[in-house]
């Protein structure tokens, strides 16, 4: 009823909803285990599924009620019909609060394939973007590593930075890293940016999860 509400109020907008499909319920998640400790308190990372083809079914259900020719669509006539075309899988994979201290992109990159296959069964149209990269100097190359051989739709990042000419200048890094390995024709979506809220900037403050 939430999500109903929620594509009910983008489209009466007339604008199109990019959601990110992302996270798991702790029974579905793996690792269970691996706990993050803050010297605040006890945090519990977000953690990837322990089954792919479970949060492809998820991806496949999502796509069957949103997406073009959706059930959503057919019971809500009177709705503007702004189906969801664009979905990204993830978010911040590159990141220990989004995918726990073991980040392994390769991992990362056999979850995206099983998705991505199931969301365009529903919609062979669909635009299946990866989870944008909460960025370290490493992480696009590690990411483009991962999915060597592998099809990508489209790649998102977060390039936030201390300054705007900064946040561009990693935008621009990015798209050079692309390039260098093959995939300048691959679009690049940096749907999230900002100020970034540690004094060294985007790279220094993230270096350590590199």
């Amino acid at each position: 009823a939430y999500d109903d509400l929620v594509v009910s109020e983008i489209a009466s907008a007339g604008l199109r909803w990019e959601p990110t499909l992302a996270f798991a319920p702790r029974w579905a998640e793996g690792h269970r285990s691996n706990v993050l400790h803050l010297s605040s308190g006890r945090a519990i990372a977000h953690l990837p599924p322990a089954d792919n083809t479970n949060f492809a079914y998820y991806a496949s259900a999502f796509l069957k009620r949103y997406g073009p020719h959706g059930a959503f669509w057919t019971a809500n006539p009177k709705v503007p019909y702004v189906p969801v075309t664009t979905v990204e899988v993830w978010n911040e994979p590159d990141n220990i609060w989004d995918w726990g201290k073991d980040i392994n992109l390769s991992d990362y990159a056999r979850m995206y394939e099983v998705v991505r296959s199931a969301i365009h069964k529903v919609d062979s149209h669909a635009r299946v973007m990866t989870g944008g990269l909460a960025w370290t100097k490493s992480s696009l190359p590690r990411l483009l590593k991962a999915f060597r051989a592998k099809p990508m739709d489209a790649v998102a990042i977060h390039p936030y930075g201390a300054t705007p000419s900064e946040t561009i200048r990693v935008a621009e890094d990015a798209l050079a890293v692309m390039r260098a390995y093959g995939r300048g024709g691959t679009p690049v979506s940096a749907n999230e940016y900002g100020w970034t809220s540690t004094r060294n900037g985007v790279v220094g403050s993230l270096s350590r999860y590199a």
